[in-house]
C-alpha cells in the first residue's frame, strides 16, 4: 500500500525520469498493474493506487489517462464497503476526478460539458455535502470543482469569486497542495481571456505554495512552460513544514523515516516508532512525547538508549520539574518555535531552568509537531554527554520527522476514537439487533453495511454488499408491494421512510423488522444518499402476541369462572360454560354428549347451545347409536393427550349434524362416566390457533373439576339407593327439559303477546269507559271526550307498537333506539297505572336524580320493563295484610350507567336465583314470562336486570342501561 504514495511523492519531487509517471526503480507500473486482480479483498490497495495515478496524471497534465485511473477507482469503491468509511481518499477521488474531466470541457461549441455533465454534478454535490457537515477539511475542494464549472458555463465574475474562496480557505486550513491548485487553476482561467498579468501573478503564488509543499517536480514542470517564474527556491514556511530544500536532505533516511512514521496508525507503535526513530536519527540519549492538556502538559512515552538499542516506555504520567525543563518545553508550545542549545553552560533565557543544572544536561532540543497550525504534541530530546549533538542533517530529518509525525498522530487519534466508537456502534448494533445502513438513489447501490444488518437480514458477509434488488427479494411478498411504494414515494419526496414487514428468507421462519432511512441531500434539495437503520423486532412482536394472547386467555377464563360460579346447580352451570364457550370461540354450536364411552349402546347430548342461524344441532336427549365405527371415534377420544382438531368421525353423524369443522376433548369426572365436550362450525372450515386449544382444553379441566365436585358432593348427601333414585330423577328432568327446550320459543313468544298488550288494552277501556261518561254528562263534556277519544287512538297504536317490538325482539333484531330521558319516562309510567296503585291502597314515592344524564334506547320496550316491575310489586303488595303498602321508585346514577330501582314492602321472594328463567313465577297464575322479556329487554340494551332483597321486607327490582350513545354488541 506504501508503494504508490511514495511512487506519487517522488514524482512530484521530480525524482522519477518523466514528471507524472509512478516508475522508479523496481516499481514500474505495468508490472503492477498486471497483478492487479479486481479481487473485492484487494480493492483497498487497488483503490489508493489508482487514486495516486489519477492525481500523478493530473499534474502532469495528462486528463485522459487522469480520467481512465479515475473510472477504475471508481469501480472499487462500489466493491468495498470499508472504502466508504475513508472519506479523505474519497474526496481526494472527486476532487482530481472533477478537475481531470473538467480541464476536458473547454467553453466553445454548442455543448461546453461534452459527456462529463453528469459526472461533474455528481463530484460537485458529493463535495458540497461533506463541506456542509465538516467545511475545515472540504470545503477548498467543493469550492474549486465549482470554480470550475463556472468557467466552463462562462461565467467568469462567479468563477473568480469562487477560485479566490477556494485559496482563502486552502491556506486558512492548511491545505497548501489545494492553495497551490487553485492559483494555478485560477491562472489558466484568467490566461485564457487575455489578462496575462493577473494569470502570471497567480502562477508566482501557485510556484510559492508548491515550493512550501515540496514539490520541486511540479515547480520545474511551471519554470519549463513559464520560463518567467524562476525565484528564490527558499520560502518562509508560516505553518511549520519543512523549510529545507530537498538537496540538503539525506533522501534515504527521509524516505526511512516517512515510512516509519506514516506506516503506523495503531497509537502505541505509532508512538514507539516516533520516538525511537528520533532518538536514534537526532542522536538523543533520552527522549520524551509531551501532550498538551489545556494550560498543563502529560508525558505520553519516554525513550532511553541502552548499550546497542533504544528502549520505549509508554505512559500517562502528569510533568514534574525533575523530568524535563519546564521553561523550554513551555517556550516552545507557546511560540510555535522549536528551541535547540547546543551547549547549556552558555548563558540564555533558559540557563535558570533548575533540570538543566541538576541533570547535567549538555544539548537540548524541543520540537513542536503542529498540523495546520494547531500543537498536537512536542518532541523532547536531551543529551548528557556533548555539546551540539543535535546536527543540521540531523535537525533536517527531524523537521520532516515533525512534520509527518503531526499528521500521523493526528490520524492517529481520530483512528482510534473512530476503532473505539466503532467498537462501541458494533457492540450496541448486536445488543438491539440493529443494523446500520447507507444506499445511493443515483446508483441503486448499497454503499454501506454493517455487521449486524448482514446477521438481521441473513446475509454471508463473504458474498459482500448486497444488491437492492436482492434486498426487495427478501421481503416477504405480501409486503413486499406495500414497502416498495412506501420507499419509492419517500424517495421521490426526499422524506424520512419507515416501515415494518416481514422477511422469508430465512429457513427458521418469518422474521419481522422495523426499517427507517433519512435523506441527504446536497444545496439544490437533491438527494443523493439515504441513511438508515434495520432492527430485528420479531421477539419483540412474537412477546407482544403472546401478551395479547395470555390477556386474552386470563379475561376467557375469568367469563367461564363467573359462569360456573353462578349457580351451584349442575345443569344451570354446565348451561353457563356452553354458552360462554359458544360466545367466546364464536361458534356456530356448543355441546356436552354423555356418555363417551365406547361399551355404550347409544349416546345423547345431554347439553348443547347453538347459533341462530343453525338450529337443531342435536335433537336434545336423542339416542344416538354406537357402531363400531362410532366406538372406535370415542375410544380415540378418550385416549387422546388432549382436544382433538376435527377428528375422524363418522360420515353419517357428519353430514346429519353439519359439521364442517370441530374441536372436542374427552371430561372424565370422578365418580361418573365420562363426557364428550366439543364445538364445531356449520358454516365454514376452522383453523383453531395454539391459544384457542389451550383455553378449550383448561375449560374442559374445570368442567371436569366442577362436575367431579358436584358429583362428590351428591354422594355425600344421598345413599346409593337415593342416587339412583336421583339419577332417574335426573333423567327425567333432562327430558322435561329438552321438550320444554323444544316448546320454549312458541310458548314464550303466546305468553308475551297475551301478557303485554293487557297493558294498554287496560288503558284503552278505561278511556272508553272515561269518553262514555263525558258524553252521557249534561250538558256534555266535549272537550274532555275528545281527549279520551286521543287517548284510546293512542293506547291503540302503543299496543299494536307493543306487539311489533315482541316480534322484533324474538326476531333478534335491534331496538329501535332514541335519545331517552328516563326521569321523564318513570313519571309517564306513573300516570298511566295510578288508578291501579291508588285502587289498591298504595302509596307511590318518587326519588328521582337530578344528574341522571340522558341515554339512548327504545321507550316503548323501557317502559314495558318499567310497567311489568311496578305491576308486580303491585301485585306482591296486594298481598299484605295490615301492613303499610309503599312502593319507592328511584333514578340515580351510578359510573356510566343509569340506575331505575322499584322498592316494595311485599312478603319477599324465597328464590330470588330463578326468578328469570322461562315460566319459572311465584304466583298461581302467572305465566313466568314477564321477568324474563324484562332482561331480554335490558340485556338487548346492553343492561343488567336483578333483584335483592330488603333488610325489612319486600325486595328491590333494579336494572342498569349504559350512558353511552353506542349500541350494544
Amino acid at each position: 500500500m506504501i508503494s504508490a504514495p511514495l511512487a506519487l511523492v517522488r514524482t512530484l519531487r521530480g525524482e522519477t525520469v518523466t514528471f507524472g509517471s509512478l516508475e522508479v526503480g523496481s516499481f514500474t507500473e505495468h508490472s503492477f498493474e498486471g497483478r492487479l486482480t479486481g479481487h473485492r479483498a484487494l480493492a483497498i490497495p487497488e483503490c489508493f493506487y489508482w487514486i495516486r495515478k489519477l492525481q500523478a496524471r493530473f499534474f502532469a497534465g495528462d486528463y485522459a489517462s487522469a480520467i481512465d485511473a479515475a473510472e477504475k477507482a471508481e469501480k472499487c469503491f462500489s466493491t468495498s464497503a470499508s472504502l466508504s468509511v475513508m472519506l479523505m481518499e474519497r474526496a481526494e477521488y472527486h476532487l482530481y476526478a472533477a478537475l481531470a474531466r473538467a480541464a476536458c470541457c473547454e467553453p466553445i461549441g454548442p455543448d461546453p460539458y461534452a459527456k462529463y455533465r453528469d459526472a461533474l454534478s455528481a463530484h460537485e454535490r458529493q463535495l458540497r455535502a461533506w463541506a456542509e457537515n465538516c467545511p475545515q477539511n472540504f470545503e477548498d475542494r467543493a469550492v474549486l470543482v465549482g470554480a470550475e464549472i463556472a468557467r466552463i458555463e462562462g461565467r467568469l465574475p462567479e468563477a473568480m469569486d469562487l477560485y479566490e474562496r477556494a485559496i482563502r480557505s486552502a491556506r486558512s486550513n492548511g491545505f497548501v497542495q489545494n492553495e497551490a491548485l487553485s492559483y494555478e487553476l485560477a491562472a489558466r482561467c484568467y490566461a485564457a481571456r487575455g489578462l496575462e498579468e493577473i494569470a502570471h501573478l497567480y502562477l508566482e503564488n501557485a510556484r510559492r505554495a508548491y515550493l512550501r509543499w515540496g514539490a520541486d517536480g511540479k515547480v520545474r514542470q511551471l519554470d519549463q512552460l513559464h520560463p518567467g517564474l524562476r525565484q528564490d527556491d527558499r520560502a518562509p514556511d508560516p505553518a511549520g513544514m519543512v523549510d529545507a530544500p530537498v538537496e540538503d536532505l539525506d533522501l534515504a533516511t527521509v524516505i526511512k523515516v516517512s515510512q516509519a512514521v506514516s506506516g503506523e496508525i495503531v497509537p502505541e507503535k505509532l508512538i514507539e516508532t516516533l520516538l525511537r526513530t528520533a532518538v536514534e536519527h537526532a542522536g538523543a540519549e533520552r527522549g520524551l512525547l509531551i501532550l498538551p492538556r489545556g494550560s498543563e502538559f502529560l508525558i505520553q512515552a519516554e525513550a532511553k538508549t541502552g548499550d546497542r538499542s533504544v528502549s520505549v516506555s509508554l505512559r500517562e504520567t502528569p510533568v514534574s520539574a525533575d523530568e524535563f525543563p519546564e521553561s523550554v518545553v513551555r517556550y516552545a508550545a507557546r511560540t510555535r518555535e522549536i528551541v535547540m542549545l547546543d551547549d547549556t553552560s552558555v548563558p540564555c533565557q533558559h540557563s535558570t531552568d533548575p533540570y538543566l543544572g541538576a541533570q547535567g544536561i549538555r544539548s537540548v532540543l524541543c520540537l513542536p509537531l503542529m498540523k495546520q497550525g494547531a500543537l498536537v504534541a512536542l518532541l523532547y530530546l536531551e543529551n548528557r554527554l556533548a555539546r551540539g549533538a543535535f546536527t543540521p542533517g540531523g535537525m533536517a530529518v527531524l523537521k520532516v520527522l515533525a512534520s509527518q509525525a503531526a499528521i500521523s498522530l493526528e490520524n492517529s487519534s481520530l483512528y482510534r476514537e473512530l476503532r473505539r466508537s466503532r467498537q462501541y456502534l458494533a457492540q450496541a448494533q448486536k445488543v438491539s439487533h440493529t443494523g446500520s445502513w447507507a444506499w445511493s438513489p443515483v446508483s441503486n447501490a448499497v454503499l454501506y453495511w454493517s455487521d449486524e444488518c448482514y446477521c438481521v437480514l441473513g446475509h454471508d458477509p463473504a458474498k459482500g454488499l448486497p444488491s437492492f434488488e436482492q434486498l426487495v427479494q427478501d421481503v416477504h411478498p405480501d409486503d413486499r408491494t406495500r414497502v416498495l411504494e412506501s420507499f419509492g414515494k419517500a424517495v421521490r419526496e426526499g422524506s424520512d421512510w419507515e416501515a415494518e414487514y416481514r422477511l422469508g428468507n430465512f429457513n427458521t421462519g418469518v422474521r419481522t423488522v422495523r426499517s427507517m432511512g433519512h435523506p441527504i441531500l446536497d444545496r439544490s434539495g437533491q438527494t443523493f444518499e439515504y441513511i438508515g437503520t434495520v432492527i430485528d423486532i420479531t421477539e419483540r412482536k412474537r412477546a407482544e402476541e403472546a401478551r395479547e394472547d395470555h390477556l386474552w386467555f386470563l379475561e376467557c377464563m375469568d367469563r367461564i369462572n363467573r359462569a360456573m360460579q353462578r349457580t351451584n346447580e349442575v345443569e344451570g352451570m354446565t348451561r353457563g360454560v356452553l354458552e360462554e364457550a359458544l360466545a367466546i370461540f364464536d361458534c356456530d354450536r356448543a355441546w356436552l354428549v354423555y356418555p363417551c364411552d365406547p361399551d355404550a349402546p347409544v349416546c345423547r347430548a345431554v347439553m348443547e347451545h347453538t347459533h341462530p342461524d343453525y338450529p337443531g344441532a342435536f335433537a336434545l336427549d336423542q339416542e344416538l347409536p354406537v357402531d363400531a365405527r362410532g366406538a372406535e371415534f370415542l375410544r380415540a377420544m378418550l385416549h387422546a393427550p388432549g382436544a382433538l382438531v376435527d377428528p375422524d368421525i363418522p360420515s353419517e353423524i357428519r353430514e346429519q349434524f353439519n359439521i364442517v369443522s370441530m374441536i372436542a376433548i374427552a371430561v372424565c369426572p370422578r365418580g361418573d362416566r365420562p363426557y364428550l365436550f366439543g364445538l364445531h362450525q356449520c358454516s365454514h372450515l376452522r383453523s383453531w390457533t395454539t391459544v384457542e386449544r389451550r383455553l378449550f382444553e383448561e375449560i374442559a379441566r374445570r368442567l371436569e373439576d366442577a362436575l367431579t365436585s358436584a358429583l362428590a358432593h351428591r354422594n355425600l348427601l344421598v345413599s346409593e339407593d337415593a342416587l339412583r333414585t336421583r339419577e332417574d330423577a335426573l333423567r327425567h328432568a333432562r327430558e322435561k327439559l329438552a321438550q320444554a327446550s323444544r316448546m320454549a320459543t312458541v310458548a314464550e313468544l303466546s305468553a308475551s303477546i297475551a301478557h303485554e298488550i293487557n297493558q294498554p288494552l287496560q288503558a284503552v277501556v278505561a278511556n272508553g269507559q272515561a269518553c262514555r261518561r263525558w258524553l252521557a254528562a249534561t250538558p256534555p263534556d266535549i272537550d274532555k271526550a275528545r281527549l279520551s277519544a286521543e287517548a284510546i287512538v293512542r293506547d291503540g297504536y302503543a299496543t299494536a307498537d307493543v306487539i311489533s317490538r315482541i316480534r322484533a325482539l324474538f326476531k333478534r333484531t335491534a331496538p329501535t333506539k332514541v335519545d331517552l330521558d328516563i326521569n321523564k319516562l318513570i313519571l309517564q309510567v306513573c300516570t298511566l297505572m295510578a288508578d291501579e296503585i291508588h285502587g289498591n291502597g298504595i302509596l307511590l314515592k318518587t326519588q328521582l336524580a337530578q344528574d341522571v344524564p340522558m341515554i339512548r334506547a327504545d321507550a316503548v320496550q323501557i317502559q314495558q320493563v318499567i310497567v311489568n316491575l311496578v305491576r308486580n310489586a303491585i301485585e306482591a303488595l296486594s298481598a299484605t295484610v295490615e301492613l303499610p303498602k309503599s312502593l319507592l321508585i328511584r333514578s340515580r346514577r351510578d359510573g356510566d350507567n343509569v340506575v331505575v330501582d322499584v322498592q316494595d314492602e311485599g312478603m319477599g321472594l324465597a328464590n330470588p336465583d330463578t326468578l328469570f328463567e322461562p315460566f319459572a313465577t311465584t304466583k298461581e297464575t302467572g305465566m313466568g314470562i314477564g321477568l324474563a322479556i324484562c332482561r331480554s329487554i335490558v340485556e338487548a340494551h346492553a343492561g343488567r336486570l336483578w333483584v335483592v332483597c330488603n333488610e325489612i321486607r319486600g325486595v328491590t327490582f333494579s336494572f342498569s342501561l349504559p350512558t353511552e350513545r353506542s349500541d350494544a354488541r
